[in-house]
């Protein structure tokens, strides 16, 4: 979660959620023979596994547009401010800003964390509240500050 914090990438701090996605997984499936854990699994899986490609398309689209991945690189392409890929640039932030929205179970995709945090282990659930949350409000937090200038005029 660490490495999360401090990315300079994107396709690090793509990397560093779905690593650390993937060891969520196998902890709301520790206690397996229960119902409710394996269909929590599923459906945290399934969740995650979209919202993943949701920033992994985001992030393809904003390293084909700039040329490079780097939130520094990527402050100088939108100082630039290039109208031919206006549209598109704010499509790829979108679908960037909608996939970490479904990683800190903010509104518009809030609904899952329900179920899952009902069917999965308490400590799990613990682990899922706080610490997870606070390292992808953070990277999301950094994207959007270092990489994103002036996303209210964009």
């Amino acid at each position: 979660m660490l490495l999360l914090v401090g990315a300079n990438h994107l396709i690090s701090a793509f990397l560093c959620v779905v690593g650390f996605s993937l060891n969520l997984y196998v902890l709301i499936l520790y206690d397996i023979a229960v119902r409710p854990s394996r269909e929590a699994g599923l459906k945290y899986y399934y969740l995650s596994t979209l919202s993943s490609g949701l920033i992994l398309y985001g992030v393809f689209m904003l390293y084909a547009l700039s040329g490079d991945g780097e939130f520094s690189e990527l402050h100088t392409f939108f100082l630039q401010g290039d109208s031919r890929y206006s549209a598109l640039a704010r499509v790829a932030v979108m679908l960037a800003i909608f996939g970490f929205f479904f990683k800190l179970s903010a509104v518009p995709a809030h609904l899952w964390a329900v179920e899952v945090y009902e069917g999965s282990p308490s400590p799990v659930t613990a682990l899922f509240m706080l610490p997870v949350k606070v390292a992808v409000l953070a990277a999301f937090t950094r994207l959007l500050t270092l990489a994103l200038p002036g996303l209210s005029h964009f």
